[in-house]
């Protein structure tokens, strides 16, 4: 296994392990990914990184309570969601220099 400080992706116990330092490497202005089963699920960035500007339509919450919609249309709303959810992090990521 690398030193901590030389990757830039970590598994769930990995990142637990080595929290501290990964909080460390964001104060430094690193990016780190973490994965669970292989997949990227989330990452440690410095706070300036992630503060993106609000977008005007739903907010957290807008959609509480029952929903009438078949699992059909949730997978494609989800899909969709996700899709974007991707390009604005890529896209904040890509502002970065590594």
């Amino acid at each position: 296994m690398s030193a901590p400080d030389s990757k830039a992706g970590y598994n769930i116990h990995e990142a637990k392990t080595n929290f501290s330092k990964l909080v460390s490497r964001a104060e430094d202005g690193a990016v780190t990914i973490v994965s669970r089963y292989g997949k990227p699920v989330a990452c440690i960035a410095p706070i300036e990184l992630v503060r993106m500007p609000r977008k005007k339509g739903l907010s957290f919450g807008a959609l509480r309570g029952p929903m009438n919609m078949s699992w059909e249309e949730f997978e494609a709303l989800n899909k969709e969601l996700d899709e974007e959810i991707l390009k604005d992090f890529e896209d904040s990521i890509a502002e970065i220099s590594f």
